[in-house]
């Protein structure tokens, strides 16, 4: 794929570019990313579960990552800033919304 990608772009810079940002950690690193979710999905139920949409518990593997790459920052995240409900906006709309009155036959 990136023999592809360098043959494919005929500028110098944006070719050298690509090539260097796929075999930089951003390249093999997204992929050392991906076979491990690979793997993870063959042997960590919780994990398979959740992608298959049979729980909403985000897995601990998640969670470690995310607490990894936040750092020090971890701490500052408000209560349930990691979870998401799908659902949330279709919640806050029905609970603001107003119910049109109907209109009488004498109503002008």
């Amino acid at each position: 794929a990136i023999g592809r990608r360098f043959q494919a772009t005929h500028e110098t810079i944006p070719k050298w570019m690509n090539t260097l940002r796929a075999m930089s950690s951003e390249g093999f690193g997204r992929l050392r990313y991906y076979k491990e979710i690979r793997n993870r999905l063959d042997t960590d139920r919780p994990l398979r579960a959740y992608f298959e949409g049979e729980t909403q518990e985000l897995p601990q593997f998640f969670v470690d990552r995310m607490r990894k790459d936040l750092g020090p920052l971890w701490d500052w995240l408000p209560e349930g800033a990691i979870y998401h409900d799908p659902n949330a906006y279709l919640a806050e709309q029905a609970k603001s919304a107003v119910p049109l009155q109907r209109r009488t036959a004498g109503a002008a």
